[in-house]
């Protein structure tokens, strides 16, 4: 199992993938939905943990590309936006979790 992080700010990715590895995860980390895009190989049983808020491609477009996959992976969306406006954001995703950074230990209950 692989969590892929897709998140353009260098320090919470880095910081992510830290705390990922720490819980025995396999970590692979992404810049934006592009390069997400070009070299992920996302099974199943993986999670993606993808900011909505990704320069170029918006994460909303990542996470509506890996939903139209057969067996999609466990998808939370991390922002650090206002709350309404990453509901407003995410109001087509009914089967996402969303978590507001500065993200909480609850992320490792997810995780482990």
């Amino acid at each position: 199992m692989t969590v892929h992080i897709v998140e353009d700010d260098y320090g919470v990715r880095d910081a992510l993938s830290e705390l990922c590895r720490a819980v025995g995860r396999t970590v692979r980390v992404y810049p934006d939905g592009e390069a997400f895009a070009s070299g992920a190989n996302v099974e199943p049983e993986d999670t993606v943990l993808v900011d909505i808020g990704l320069p170029g491609e918006p994460g909303t477009e990542v996470v509506r590309r890996l939903f139209r996959l057969p067996l999609p992976p466990t998808v939370i969306v991390i922002s650090g936006l206002p709350l309404a406006d990453i509901h407003h954001a995410m109001r087509d995703f009914s089967d996402v979790i969303v978590m507001r950074k500065p993200l909480t230990s609850e992320l490792l209950g997810l995780l482990a």
